[in-house]
């Protein structure tokens, strides 16, 4: 009994393991192939294949498109950056001939100051002389002055002696 037992028992289980495994290889094949609209079995890595090519074909024209815009945005800020430096470049022309004229008025305004104070200078001597010779006698009419006349040289009359 012994034999026969022990033979029945190793039968079920190879029986149980066959089915089991008949189980298991079958829900494989199942996921493995499917049916399309034709009623045609297709493998299942073919399906994915295809979805995969659809999908790198998408993201292709995706990342065409983006560096499309890419492009034309780095041509953008190249039109922008030379504007910019045009426009400094303008801007340091513009300054510098400010810059130049500036100093070209004021070199000529120093030499109209020089020129002034000398002609101001050239006034205070003669309003001196002027007062000092002045004659202080109300209803003089000779109008001389009261002391002797000592011209400093810049007189009309000392200049037509000369």
């Amino acid at each position: 009994m012994d034999w026969l037992q022990l033979l029945q028992n190793n039968i079920g289980e190879i029986i149980i393991l066959i089915g089991g495994s008949g189980i298991i290889y079958w829900r494989e094949t199942k996921r493995g192939k499917s049916l399309d609209n034709d009623g045609k079995k297709l493998d299942n890595n073919e399906k994915v294949i295809v979805e995969w090519k659809e999908m790198y074909h998408e993201q292709e024209k995706r990342c065409a498109e983006k560096d499309q815009i890419i492009v034309k945005k780095d041509d953008k800020i190249e039109q922008l950056r030379k504007e910019k430096n045009e426009l400094l470049e303008e801007r340091y022309t513009v300054m510098a001939n400010r810059e130049y004229e500036m100093k070209q008025l004021e070199a000529l305004h120093a030499e109209e100051k020089q020129l002034l104070i000398q002609r101001i200078a050239e006034l205070e001597r003669e309003n001196a002389e002027l007062r000092w010779n002045e004659c202080r006698v109300n209803g003089c009419q000779k109008r001389e002055p009261p002391r002797d006349r000592k011209c400093l040289g810049t007189c009309a009359d000392c200049k037509e002696q000369e």
